[in-house]
């Protein structure tokens, strides 16, 4: 009966494996399976120029924010590191597709050798003996089934997402220079509006200060504006420690150290104005233009 019992239970597993492997372990093939592009093509709405040719910024009309996306293209490990990779996939590429031509091998040598003529029984003269040698062979695989030409296919696909993956972080680097550079503009302006409020608070203060010992007003007067006179003061550290915060960012992404941009970034200026017109476009081509999402496209491709 325990054989029996045993058989069952291993009956009834057998049974049931392929019912939850379908349910869950073969449920992602059904969305592989879908059908996708023979090649990936794009028109001039679906590309992403690099920021270092539309100088979108220039509209901005400042010189400090343009000499400073110009220092962070320079600068920047994380543009370097991605254009080492193009250039990495690009002699990957070369060499896949240097499997389309034959292969020669070409060797050369030369010896030279003295052998002694007392090495025998009867002392001879020593003898001296040169000869070279060459050799050349080719080898040549003919792609028949494709194989180099997938691989090379393949690899374009790569290469083209290493160079999204370049357009992405340019994008991102020269955004963020700009989104940090207005931020840190705005909070010293807003610095600069707090000390002029302390100002012309403070004359209040002491206005009411007068008007009370002359008892034109009452202490509830004095001590209202004394509150809002030391509200005002105590958002000065908050905004020094914003704008130190933002100088210290922009140094980061440029690659410098904050010192040597305390120098340029801590006189006050106004901030950068924009007037120039966006077209917006649908949202389906704005997301196409995307360089990430081209870049996973590319390495889907790959894949």
């Amino acid at each position: 009966m325990r054989i029996k019992s045993i058989s069952f239970y291993l009956i009834t597993g057998l049974l049931l494996a392929p019912s939850a492997m379908n349910a869950d372990d073969f449920k992602p093939l059904r969305v592989l399976n879908d059908s996708l592009p023979e090649q990936w093509t794009y028109n001039e709405n679906f590309s992403q120029e690099l920021p270092s040719d539309d100088r979108w910024w220039s509209y901005f009309e400042d010189p400090v924010l343009d000499s400073l996306i110009t220092a962070g293209e320079n600068n920047n490990y994380n543009i370097l590191m991605a254009a080492r990779r193009i250039e990495v996939a690009r002699q990957a590429l070369n060499s896949i597709r240097a499997g389309y031509f034959p292969t020669f091998n070409l060797s050369g040598g030369w010896t030279k050798s003295r052998n002694s003529g007392a090495l025998g029984s009867v002392m001879t003269r020593a003898s001296t003996v040169d000869y070279f040698s060459l050799g050349i062979d080719m080898s040549w695989e003919i792609d028949i089934f494709g194989r180099i030409a997938t691989k090379a296919k393949g690899a374009k696909a790569s290469y083209n997402a290493t160079r999204a993956e370049h357009a992405a972080v340019m994008t991102s680097l020269c955004s963020n220079i700009a989104k940090t550079y207005i931020t840190l503009r705005m909070w010293q302006a807003e610095l600069l509006v707090a000390q002029e409020h302390i100002a012309s608070q403070e004359k209040i203060l002491k206005m009411t200060e007068a008007r009370h010992e002359a008892g034109l007003c009452s202490m509830l007067d004095v001590t209202q504006a004394r509150i809002v006179f030391y509200s005002t003061q105590a958002t000065l550290p908050q905004l020094k420690s914003s704008i130190h915060t933002a100088i210290n960012a922009l140094a980061l992404l440029l690659g410098e150290y904050p010192e040597a941009l305390y120098e340029r970034l801590s006189a006050t200026a106004p901030m950068p104005s924009y007037h120039h017109i966006v077209t917006a476009g649908i949202p389906m081509e704005l997301l196409r233009r995307r360089p990430d999402i081209v870049e996973a496209e590319y390495q889907l491709a790959a894949s």
